[in-house]
């Protein structure tokens, strides 16, 4: 068994005859005779794309990251648009049906042009009453952290902590309020930021309870305002 350490093994500029722009690859493991498969990570940097060519013997490629003109035509439909048969290629992928699912969410933005404003603005709406959840668990701690320094630091830990890392972020968003409020500007304790965390954790709990209460009671009186309206209608 070989075992090499990321970043242990020199980046090279990837040849000009099989891409164009500025692209820097990564080994991760040669070919050993009698393997013929060799592994290396590949990045573009913006603008740059693989040149046209073929490999007689076959290829795998595994897309790690990466945004752009894929998402845009999700969002407006220009899959099905410009390729009629996407639709059925793209169920006959791993998890299909999830990614159609995905694409549908997405074509929202496309229906409504304000769509895309409102969800931004209902974002920035509750990321602001987060960072005033914060700044106010922060005066009841005695804690001297600025209002500016929150509204940095609380929507990028939200961000992040809604990464798949861990359920719900536990672990993570503690971790992250530990050291970012540790810089030398702010200068908080690790215990006093961990309980701040947990804190407004806790709040975050409650207020989603409640949010879950009157979803479901809302949600009880929709559907017998459904099953009244048939009602009415046979009788009359």
């Amino acid at each position: 068994m070989d075992i090499k350490r990321c970043g242990s093994q020199p980046s090279a500029k990837a040849p000009a005859e099989y891409f164009t722009g500025a692209v820097r690859i990564d080994p991760l493991f040669q070919a050993v005779a009698p393997a013929r498969a060799l592994g290396a990570s590949v990045t573009f940097e913006p603008g740059a794309r693989s040149a046209w060519h073929s490999h007689p013997l076959g290829q795998t490629l595994i897309v790690t990251a990466g945004c752009g003109l894929v998402i845009g035509l999700s969002f407006w439909g220009g899959f099905s648009r410009l390729w009629p048969r996407s639709r059925a290629r793209l169920r006959k992928l791993p998890k299909g049906e999830l990614l159609e699912q995905c694409l549908g969410a997405c074509r929202e933005f496309g229906r409504d042009r304000a769509f895309l404003w409102k969800a931004m603005g209902m974002s920035m709406l509750l990321n602001l009453v987060c960072v005033l959840q914060l700044l106010a668990l922060a005066n009841g701690l005695k804690l001297n952290i600025s209002p500016l320094a929150l509204g940095v630091i609380v929507p990028m830990i939200i961000c992040v902590s809604a990464l798949p890392v861990t359920p719900s972020g536990l672990g993570v968003r503690e971790n992250l309020y530990v050291l970012m409020l540790a810089v030398p500007e702010l200068n908080v304790a690790a215990t006093q930021a961990l309980s701040l965390s947990l804190l407004a954790y806790a709040g975050t709990l409650f207020w989603s309870l409640v949010g879950g209460m009157v979803y479901a009671s809302l949600k009880e009186r929709h559907h017998l305002a459904e099953v009244a309206q048939p009602n009415s209608a046979g009788a009359n």
